[in-house]
């Protein structure tokens, strides 16, 4: 448990740091964050182990992403240049053809390559391969809920707000999506029955009395 919650707090430190730099923050709000970073890791490591490393790590992958996507400049100078609509995340390396379909723009980012390249390998040491795969699917499925959640939300805030507000969507999304897809009705794979028998059956232990003495 000590190691999962310092690897989760390594994670979530991180986020914090590039949330801090994406937002433009200053001093007092990035050390509130970092505080936020370590109670999220105790709290999350208590509750949810494998999701708090999903989350802390593939956090950490999509907010390097997001801020990759943003050519590694805080969300201020984006939003002054090119709106604050252009601070949400994008892949502008692909072409404005990309966003002809709704969606596709999101899928192919920095953000979610970011997230999944952290994010699996992290929790792939505590989950079985079928629930590691449920697992991806809903933090895809919720980030991106977060992330279309926020842009509806915080596109009337200033870029530094907006960064945390989409962050903090975007973060509930992904652990909202883990646990409600882990905790879906999936069948189970049922044990033959003949390999049921043979794992049940116990080899008879003879046991002989001393011999009585003569």
């Amino acid at each position: 448990m000590y190691w999962t919650r310092a690897v989760v707090a390594i994670g979530l430190i991180g986020q914090a740091g590039a949330v801090a730099r994406i937002g433009d923050l200053g001093i007092a709000a990035t050390l509130l964050l970092l505080v936020a970073a370590v109670v999220a890791a105790i709290l999350l490591t208590r509750a949810a182990p494998a999701t708090a490393l999903m989350i802390g790590w593939g956090g950490l992958g999509m907010t390097l992403g997001w801020w990759a996507d943003l050519g590694f400049r805080s969300a201020v100078e984006v939003a002054q240049h090119s709106g604050i609509d252009a601070i949400w995340c994008r892949a502008p390396a692909l072409g404005s053809a990309w966003h002809v379909v709704p969606g596709v723009g999101h899928l192919v980012s920095w953000m979610n390559a970011g997230m999944l390249l952290f994010g699996v390998p992290a929790a792939a040491f505590l989950l079985r391969p079928s629930s590691l795969l449920r697992c991806t699917l809903g933090m895809i499925l919720g980030m991106s809920a977060g992330s279309r959640l926020a842009a509806a939300v915080a596109s009337g805030l200033d870029p530094a707000a907006a960064v945390l507000v989409d962050h903090a969507l975007m973060s509930a999304g992904m652990i909202g999506g883990m646990l409600g897809i882990e905790h879906l009705p999936w069948p189970r794979a049922q044990m033959p029955r003949n390999a049921a028998i043979a794992t049940s059956a116990q080899p008879a232990i003879v046991t002989r009395k001393p011999a009585a003495p003569a």
